[in-house]
């Protein structure tokens, strides 16, 4: 026995139905659509279940389907959701031109059908759409278009409070000003960006989107050779990058300033951050080899004990999932080798004699020499030089 239709409309509108179930009501509500003893509804009907089960299509990834059944609904009549779908599995599919009609289309069919009741709902609708279509006009190399209907986004989910909405949208447009080689008008948008992000009112919630605005405003003062800006600027992003919890972000920070200002101390912060929490080898080695660049520094302890806790941490790797790019992986290892023969060589020790001296001198990964290492970098390192709080990653 078929489930009476308006208890399946309404599961429906539940979430209650399964596909198959969907697919079955649209099935009825096509059949009956010119059945004058229909009780079920008209085109209105057929759209709202097309709606439903082409999104739920397009979220698994079945973008034929999902265009199949967006396209046999809009033969009864116009929906902007409708066509946005349709869109959207358009380009999924590659057909990028007809996506970028369709979504067209479906703005022009919110520009008609929006009351003052329906207004809100709509710029939210109309924001999203305004940003695929950028985003299909930028794969188009229309830039121009695609940049105006980005800001035309922005300014809808301003109006509607959408701070996440707004923030994407305008690092959209700082990169797109960014292609099109205009820093000045890139750098207005990532201000903006940071002012959103930092506001009093919003706390920490979006800490990191001006985090990322401002490591950009760096990168730009960078290109722009201002290198007192760009120094400043990742400065202030260091406390930013600290409370988002953004470890990797912060590691790369303190390694640029570190090497822009020649700071020994600020790269051993680094190096603490990569040994302790993020297992950067290819930053460690790096850093390494910006540390003990000079010949007269290789004979520095500590450079030895660094490249034996570079190794250790590689060891401590092996056991994870294989890497999956192999080729970069065996660069690595071979460059932290070479690291560590290199300082056994200074201090006269054969290769055939090297896993006896990491014995005798406590450098394997048993000994415990990334813990060695790390705890001789915070004794060097005064407490107030730090440039983060230590004791927030700190295991």
């Amino acid at each position: 026995m078929n489930t009476p239709p308006a208890i399946s409309l309404e599961a429906l509108r539940l979430g209650a139905l399964d596909e198959a179930a969907q697919r079955a009501l649209l099935g009825q509500a096509l059949a009956q659509l010119d059945d004058p003893s229909n009780t079920m509804g008209g085109a209105e009907l057929v759209l709202e279940v097309a709606d439903h089960l082409s999104y739920t299509l397009l979220s698994e990834q079945r973008y034929v389907e999902a265009r199949d059944i967006a396209e046999q609904a809009l033969n009864v009549g116009a929906d902007a959701a409708l066509l946005h779908t349709l869109a959207l599995s358009e380009h999924a599919l590659g057909e990028s031109k007809k996506a970028a009609t369709h979504l067209e289309q479906a703005l022009k069919q919110l520009d008609e059908t929006t009351d003052a009741q329906s207004r809100e709902m709509h710029n939210t609708m109309r924001g999203d759409m305004l940003e695929h279509l950028a985003h299909i006009q930028q794969s188009q190399n229309q830039h121009l278009r695609a940049i105006q209907n980005l800001e035309h986004a922005a300014e809808l989910m301003h109006s509607i409070k959408d701070i996440e909405g707004y923030i994407r949208v305008k690092s959209q447009l700082a990169k797109c000003a960014h292609e099109l080689g205009d820093a000045i008008q890139s750098s207005e948008h990532w201000m903006d960006v940071l002012s959103v992000a930092r506001a009093p009112a919003m706390g920490k919630t979006y800490y990191e989107h001006a985090a990322r605005a401002l490591l950009q405003l760096a990168e730009l003062a960078h290109e722009g050779e201002n290198f007192e800006m760009e120094n400043s600027l990742r400065r202030e992003a260091l406390d930013v990058l600290t409370e988002a919890g953004m470890v990797k972000e912060l590691a790369q920070t303190l390694f640029r300033i570190a090497r822009s200002q020649e700071q020994r101390e600020t790269m051993w912060q680094a190096v603490w951050l990569m040994l302790a929490v993020t297992q950067n080898i290819e930053g460690l080695i790096n850093a390494h080899a910006w540390l003990y660049m000079r010949e007269e520094q290789k004979t520095d302890p500590d450079a030895t004990l660094l490249a034996a806790a570079i190794w250790a941490s590689i060891e401590s790797m092996q056991n994870m999932a294989k890497p999956d790019d192999m080729a970069r992986h065996a660069r690595i290892t071979r460059m932290a080798l070479s690291q560590l023969f290199t300082c056994a060589r200074i201090q006269g020790i054969h290769e055939t004699e090297i896993k006896i001296w990491m014995e005798q001198a406590k450098l394997r990964l048993s000994d415990g020499v990334i813990q060695t290492m790390l705890n001789r970098i915070e004794s060097q390192v005064e407490p107030s030089v730090w440039l983060f709080d230590l004791h927030l990653f700190k295991k």
